[in-house]
């Protein structure tokens, strides 16, 4: 298990965040195995808005309450399928509290390359979340 790399994180207002992270290099046809998401101090909530961008043509992005699971799941907080170059975005409304036995501030996510000849290069991956 790996930790995505934290970017930027924004306050947008008291009640909620915005957080980017990045995630290296998925190699084509195959999965990033689990990320870990590190959500500061914010161990539930509700993510408003996802957003992806890498140069990779074909991709998915799952996100998950707890660790160790795939798609699907119970723990699933939302899956975003064939991610494209140009960027995919949702506005949506997924509540979420982290589901692991001593409760911690992070989520969990895989990133699958659906693209059998190229890999995705870096992946970004834009969160805001209302706690």
């Amino acid at each position: 298990m790996s930790t995505a790399w934290l970017v930027e994180e924004k306050n947008r207002d008291n009640r909620s965040k915005v957080f980017i992270f990045s995630i290296p290099n998925v190699g084509a046809s195959s999965s990033s195995g689990e990320y870990i998401f590190n959500l500061g101090n914010i161990k539930s909530g509700n993510i408003f808005s996802c957003k992806v961008k890498s140069s990779s043509t074909d991709f998915d992005l799952d996100l998950f309450e707890k660790s160790g699971q795939t798609y699907p799941s119970i723990y699933q907080i939302l899956r975003m399928e064939e991610n494209n170059l140009e960027g995919s975005g949702a506005d949506l409304s997924s509540t979420f509290i982290n589901r692991e036995e001593t409760q911690e501030a992070k989520i969990y996510g895989i990133i699958t390359n659906n693209d059998g000849i190229n890999a995705t290069g870096t992946i970004y991956i834009s969160l805001e979340i209302y706690y």
